[in-house]
């Protein structure tokens, strides 16, 4: 039985697209029985991981950035000897140091943003990656991304990569379970994410802040999203005049998320860049379409879901929002292709190509 370990520490940090990337991934890879999975975090993880025979944990009791390294770099390569293990697959950018040198490694990269928008990235997130980055890219034995947009900028950076990147993008995780929130206006327009500099907020703000009052009052502004770095939320709000007109949801649970999707009008995800997009995604699931960037992934995860914008044209941003919320037919044409749009993406299809990948001879 072949033995594969997995870099699970995204599981052991609050929720993130990582962080579902590999719990959707995960979740789904456990159950091939003819593979052993050894699972590796620098500290216990905060999802549930079903019992099964063919499944091992290896926890430590990290606390902060330094032990993690520690234990990632040199811990962490010698549980892998000492387990034997013949594949290590890593969710996160980076590979450790010190790997057995007859080790097949598997590495997802979900963007290149220490490269294109270093400015945007915590000081010790941006060191992290450009340190451990390029040697990890050189050591993997196979490359998966997340989008066509992705590969082109891995290899825009590292021409060698090109021959060991496989493509698999990411599907819609789903809501089975919608638990309401009290105080969400009746009808809104829908952020979410982190907020930071690369999500485009002062933008989206600036030209939320120029529509009609008549759509602002029948379309408040809803921010569903984790702390962010940066800039001050509350403080952008207060500049752009909108304090009466939006709502901060924060961090939510997944089942309020789904609920926060459910009732939107309109997902606004007008970013500077990413790998994925995954809200998109997850707004279609209730055929609510997108406002959406013309850079990156977005226009290939949004298809014809999404009005594409130029992100750095506030007044684009504006006009594509009153566009959607006063032409119907406008608005029905896009609503009405998230449900092919979606088909194009699913976990279980990320699943099969994962375990191919896995599983291929290096």
């Amino acid at each position: 039985m072949i033995k594969i370990g997995v870099d699970c520490r995204p599981l052991a940090r609050p929720l993130s697209g990582i962080r579902r990337y590999t719990s959707e991934l995960l979740n789904r890879l456990m159950q091939a029985q003819e593979v052993h999975w050894v699972l590796y975090s620098d500290r216990p993880i905060l999802v549930d991981i079903p019992l099964r025979p063919n499944v091992t944990t290896r926890f430590g009791k990290s606390q902060n950035s330094l032990t993690e390294m520690i234990w990632y770099h040199f811990k962490l390569p010698a549980l892998l000897r000492k387990d034997s293990i013949d594949v290590f697959w890593s969710p996160r950018h980076h590979l450790p140091l010190y790997l057995p040198s007859t080790l097949n490694t598997v590495l997802t990269i979900h963007d290149m943003t220490w490269k294109r928008f270093p400015e945007s990235m915590r000081f010790l997130q941006y060191w992290s990656e450009r340190l451990q980055m390029p040697y990890s890219i050189k050591r993997a034995n196979k490359i998966i991304t997340i989008s066509d947009a992705s590969r082109s900028e891995i290899i825009h950076f590292y021409p060698r990569t090109e021959a060991k990147i496989n493509v698999i993008p990411c599907g819609a995780s789903r809501f089975d379970t919608l638990s309401p929130l009290e105080n969400l206006p009746d009808q809104y327009l829908l952020f979410v994410g982190t907020p930071e500099p690369r999500k485009n907020l002062l933008r989206l703000l600036e030209a939320y802040s120029c529509l009609p009052s008549k759509i602002k009052d029948n379309y408040p502004l809803v921010l569903a999203g984790g702390h962010g770095w940066k800039l001050s939320l509350e403080e952008m709000i207060m500049r752009a005049g909108l304090t009466d007109h939006t709502t901060v949801l924060g961090a939510i649970s997944n089942e309020n998320l789904g609920y926060v999707y459910s009732k939107a009008k309109l997902l606004l995800m007008p970013s500077l860049y990413e790998g994925f997009g995954l809200p998109i995604l997850e707004a279609f699931q209730f055929g609510i379409p997108a406002l959406t960037s013309n850079v990156s992934s977005m226009p290939e995860v949004a298809g014809a879901g999404g009005l594409l914008v130029d992100p750095h044209d506030t007044a684009s941003i504006s006009q594509a929002i009153a566009k959607l919320l006063t032409d119907t037919t406008a608005y029905k044409k896009h609503a009405e292709s998230t449900t092919e749009q979606l088909k194009k993406f699913s976990w279980e299809k990320a699943c099969s190509k994962t375990m191919q990948t896995l599983l291929q001879k290096q």
